[in-house]
This record gives structure tokens, sequence and C-alpha cells, in this order.
């Protein structure tokens, strides 16, 4: 009897992990949701079959300053869904296959154990797992803020452009003002100086 409810409740554990490979297929990259101090993004890997997923660990303790610099000591790893989703919905990656899920599956394994130089900007988990499955390493999130953060940069220089030249217009009919009336008290000393000068002659 033990041994029933312990299986039945080993199976309940393993059950959703179990649905949620059975919706995705060796060689597929894999998207699992994450929430850092409030900021949403996609943790990457691929599925390599049996429940396990290819992914890149990058240390925790290193901090943000060193994932941005690229000194992050980070592994390949291999783990189960569970472990990579840690809680999080999964969904299926944007990159599409180049080769065979065979040979997606042993480039994502051949992988394992090494060492990652983890730099945000160019070298991500998305980075690596579109690499694997496509050849070629790309991050839709990190292209998607850089673009985001372009825009916003090319709105704040054209409003100081604006800015500037609202007030060189300014400064322009200030400096028109002034000039006019120092050309009229200029204009009225010469007409004095005239009117003197012209008494002694």
């Amino acid at each position: 009897m033990k041994r029933v409810m312990l299986s039945v409740l080993l199976a309940l554990m393993v059950l959703p992990f179990s649905a949620e490979a059975h919706r995705f297929k060796p060689g597929d990259e894999i998207w699992a949701v994450r929430n850092k101090l409030g900021v949403r993004y996609h943790h990457s890997g691929v599925y390599v079959g049996r429940n396990q997923i290819v992914h890149v660990s990058a240390t925790i303790a290193s901090g943000a300053k060193r994932l941005m610099k690229g000194g992050a000591p980070s592994r390949i790893i291999k783990t189960s869904l569970g472990s990579f989703a840690k809680g999080g919905a999964m969904k299926l990656g944007p990159t599409r296959l180049r080769w065979s899920r065979k040979i997606v599956v042993k480039r994502a394994l051949s992988k394992v154990g090494r060492t990652f130089r983890y730099f945000l900007p160019t070298n991500n988990c998305q980075h690596f797992s579109s690499r694997v499955v496509s050849g070629r390493g790309r991050s839709p999130e990190v292209s998607k803020y850089l673009r985001l953060w372009k825009k916003g940069a090319a709105l704040a220089a054209k409003k100081a452009a604006r800015a500037v030249v609202r007030t060189g217009k300014k400064a322009g009919r200030t400096i028109k003002k002034k000039a006019g009336k120092f050309g009229k008290s200029v204009k009225k000393k010469a007409k004095k100086t005239y009117k003197k000068v012209k008494k002694w002659f």
C-alpha cells in the first residue's frame, strides 16, 4: 500500500513537467519566463528530449555588473525542464531549425560542461540557444530593448536640438532688439554732434 501511494505521489510530482515535455520536440528552442527586479524576460535553452534541456547557467552571486561586463563565470549545463523553468511558463522559442533535430540535439549535448563567457548584449542565453539551433546567435529581446533605447535617445536629442534652436532664436531677437536701440542711440548722438559742429562754422 505504501509503495502504491509513493508511486502515485511521485507521478503527481513529475506529471506537470512530463506534460510540458510532451509539448516540445528534441531540438526545439524553449523560452521560460523570468522576472528579476520587476523586469520580465525569457531564459532560453535547447530541449534534448526525456525532460532534459541544455542551457546557460550564469552564477547569480557574480552580480549584475559582472554579467554586463562579460566577466561572469557561466557554464553550459543539462537539467530537467522543471529546474530550467523555475516555476515560470514555458513556450517555443522564435528560432527555427537549420539542421535536423538529431544534429541540433548532438550540437547542444556537445556544449555541456563548457564555460560560457556571458555578456548580456552579445552573448547571453538566447544567443547560445539560437546559435545551437540555427548557427546564428541572436537575442530578439536585447535587439528590441536596443531599438527602444535608440528611439528614446534620438527623441531626446531631437528635443534638445529644438530647445537649442528656440534659445538661439530668442537670443537672436534679443540681440536684434538691443542692436536697434543701440543704433538709435548712436544716431541721436551723431545728430547732436553734427549740430554742434555746424554752429562752430
